[in-house]
């Protein structure tokens, strides 16, 4: 199934949605003065540790194939976040809890590593 993201239509967009900001990362270093962000490579601001709900009927070998979320670089994501993905067969059936890390992101999109899943069915 095609992703629906933050560039479709409003009737049908589904991006994934921002629950925790990053931040499990601690840092050195200075602040830009212009933009408030730090200044160091392991900030929070260029690391990821931010956690993402996606719902949807997308599979598990969809979200995981290459950079599904092609807008994730648009809506924040980054290495290091993760994602949290409820997918149902169909409205009110029963449903799988995906959770796997974001190992890269690019204008191209964000990938979702298909090595490091937690997978876990229940109805």
């Amino acid at each position: 199934m095609a992703y629906s993201g933050s560039t479709a239509s409003s009737s049908v967009a589904n991006p994934p949605r921002k629950m925790i900001e990053g931040g499990l990362y601690g840092h050195s270093g200075g602040v830009n003065a212009s933009t408030g962000l730090s200044t160091s490579p392991n900030s929070p601001n260029n690391q990821g540790g931010g956690f993402w709900l996606y719902v949807s009927t997308n599979k598990t070998t969809d979200i995981t194939n290459g950079t599904f979320f092609s807008d994730g670089d648009d809506l924040g994501m980054k290495p290091g976040d993760i994602v949290f993905n409820v997918q149902f067969t169909s409205a009110g059936s029963s449903a799988v809890l995906v959770i796997a890390p974001i190992t890269g992101v690019s204008t191209a999109g964000a990938v979702v590593a298909s090595g490091s899943i937690i997978s876990s069915t229940y109805s």
